[in-house]
Parts: structure tokens; sequence; C-alpha cells
């Protein structure tokens, strides 16, 4: 996800932390700045 570590879009942080946990997910923040997800089917 684009953004995700950038602090200007710290609300779109958030909402992902939120939906991605509900989901039983989690998000890495990579160096670049964006978020990484690993969905195991």
């Amino acid at each position: 996800m684009d953004d995700y570590g950038r602090r200007k879009q710290w609300n779109l942080h958030l909402a992902l932390n939120e939906w991605m946990a509900v989901r039983g997910y989690s998000v890495l923040e990579i160096p670049t700045g964006q978020g990484f997800v690993i969905k195991r089917g």
C-alpha cells in the first residue's frame, strides 16, 4: 500500500491497520514507506 508510512497520511495508516486487524492480518511498513501484507490461502 502506497503512502502507508507517510506521516502526512496518518489517518490512512490507522484505517488500514484497523481494517487488516479485523481480518486477522498485520501490515509491515517497509523502508520505502509502503505497507506490505502477505495473505496466505
